[in-house]
């Protein structure tokens, strides 16, 4: 069952602790999370909390444990293994990654349109 609630306004504030009132899946509709094109401020995104590892291909909200938040998108590749997308390529997970965090599979992401 879907629930809308708004997103703190720093999103480490939802990190996966023992004291995150957010599990389950959840509509935010108010967030800091941009990732263009994918992902604007003004979507709202459906996000599995429960989901706290890269599975399936696709967007994933991560945090690291400088504070920083945000969207990213995962492919697995048969040769090089798990790959983040950053800037305009397509990189393998090294050392640079350690400490990140999966906080939530985002499901769907809703774009309000113009009429």
């Amino acid at each position: 069952m879907s629930t809308v609630a708004e997103a703190p306004r720093q999103l480490r504030d939802v990190a996966p602790t023992r004291t995150t009132p957010l599990r389950g899946i959840h509509l935010l509709n108010e967030h800091s999370l941009s990732y263009e094109p994918a992902v604007k401020v003004t979507d709202v995104l459906e996000v599995d909390f429960d989901q706290h590892q890269i599975g399936a291909d696709g967007l994933y909200v991560i945090s690291y444990p400088d504070g920083w938040c945000g969207v990213r998108r995962f492919q697995h590749m048969p040769i090089s293994g798990l790959q983040i997308f950053e800037g305009d390529d397509w990189i393998k997970i090294h050392e640079g990654h350690r400490g990140m965090q999966v906080v939530g599979r985002v499901l769907n992401v809703y774009r309000r349109v113009q009429a």
